[in-house]
Parts: structure tokens; C-alpha cells; sequence
């Protein structure tokens, strides 16, 4: 398997690969909000939990108090029992992960893991690979610069779950950016139209995704005339 070098998120397959882990946890919080472990991958349905966890990855490493979380949770309605009602989803999630360290408590709230590196999120993977192609594009690898801006837009599907309180959203249209600049360093103009015209509505504003298209456009509307 051909990979690019894998940035802060692991190495990033070739085109067209979509299993990017193959061993410990993998966690998603994008387009689907999942656990995955060597036994399979389990989409998390539960509201609560979903928002517990995605609010873990946004954190990452740092811990996030019980009151965040509660705020996250309930707003200004917290139950009588909401610290009770933490512990029982960090528990719930544990068992889904199998694993006691994950959701770890730190003594004042929690963080996604006890160890950071046994735990791999597709945000991570979405920001490696983005920084992936752009280096790549900086160093004339255009071919891999396309694979790993490809991959992140993979990671990132059709955006998040939830408001995009992060601007993941941002990462995807640099990811986008990226991989319109490959496809016209490859003359690739009709794709690099098409690609970035199926950009999500909400990713438009973004100048360099808007620069790539202009350029795609021009470049199309020549060949035309040439023709």
C-alpha cells in the first residue's frame, strides 16, 4: 500500500482505501459519530453520548471539567443527579470502546484517554492529512498531494453531526483548496471544476476554493474556444 507521510494523524492510503487504522481506537465525530475497536465499529446513538464524546475529541488531550460538560449537556437545566448522570455515559462509552482508560477521569472532569496515543479521531486524521498535501504541493509531489487532500475530505463526509463549533468545517475547505490546486497543477480542469463544484454549500465562502474554481472555469471555457 502507497501511503504519504501521515502528519499528526497516521500515515494516509492511497486513493480510493478507506481503513486508515488497524489497530487500538478509533473514534469519529464528523459525518458519523462512532467507536471503532479490532472487533468492529459501533455508531453511537444516543444524544448524550454523542455530544459527551464529541465534545472529549474537540478538547483532545486537555480535560474537560464536569461543568462543561453539564453546560454541553443541559445548559442551565442541569438534573438533580447531573453529576451521577455524567459517570453513568463515561461508563457506557467505556464498555463500548472496551476499555477502562478510555473517557478518563482526571480527578475534575474528563479527557478522551489516559494514554492520547491510543486513541486516533477523524479530526486528527482530517488535519494530518490536510497538512499532509500541503506539503506535498509545496514540494512538488502532486500526485500525493491530491491522495491526502482526498483522504481528509473522506474523513470529513458531509460535515459535522452537530453545529460546527470548531470550524471543522474550515479544515474541509483548505482540504478542498489543496485538492483543486493538485488537480490544476495536473491540467485536470474539468475535474477540478466538477470536484469543487460539489463542494458543501457552507464551504463556498472560502477565497482559495473560490480562486481554484475561477482558474478551473477560465482554463475549461479556453479549451473550449480552442477546440
Amino acid at each position: 500500500m502507497r501511503t504519504v507521510a501521515g502528519g499528526r494523524g497516521g500515515s494516509v492510503p492511497s486513493a480510493g482505501e478507506a481503513e486508515p487504522v488497524t489497530s487500538g481506537l478509533r473514534v469519529c465525530v464528523l459525518e458519523t459519530v462512532s467507536i471503532s475497536t479490532a472487533g468492529g465499529t459501533v455508531a453511537i446513538g444516543s444524544l448524550q453520548q454523542k455530544v459527551m464524546l464529541t465534545l472529549l475529541v474537540a478538547y483532545r488531550s486537555r480535560g474537560v471539567s464536569v461543568d462543561r460538560i453539564a453546560e454541553e449537556l443541559w445548559g442551565e437545566h442541569r438534573p438533580r443527579q447531573w453529576l451521577a448522570s455524567i459517570r453513568t455515559l463515561a461508563n457506557s462509552l467505556r464498555r463500548v470502546a472496551g476499555d477502562k482508560s478510555f473517557i478518563y477521569w482526571t480527578g475534575r472532569g474528563y479527557r478522551l484517554h489516559r494514554i492520547g496515543e491510543a486513541v486516533v479521531t477523524d479530526i486528527e486524521q482530517m488535519l494530518g492529512a490536510t497538512d499532509d498535501a500541503r506539503v506535498a504541493l509545496d514540494e512538488g509531489r502532486v500526485d500525493d498531494a491530491e491522495t491526502a487532500a482526498r483522504f481528509a475530505l473522506a474523513c470529513y463526509g458531509s460535515g459535522p453531526w452537530t453545529t460546527d463549533c470548531w470550524y471543522w468545517g474550515d479544515l474541509a475547505a483548505d482540504a478542498y483548496c489543496l485538492l483543486g490546486r493538485a488537480l490544476l497543477e495536473k491540467e485536470s480542469y474539468l475535474r477540478c471544476l466538477l470536484e469543487l463544484s460539489g463542494a458543501p454549500e457552507e464551504l463556498e465562502w472560502h477565497d482559495g476554493v473560490g480562486a481554484c474554481l475561477q482558474l478551473a472555469r477560465q482554463a475549461v471555457a479556453a479549451s473550449r474556444l480552442a477546440g
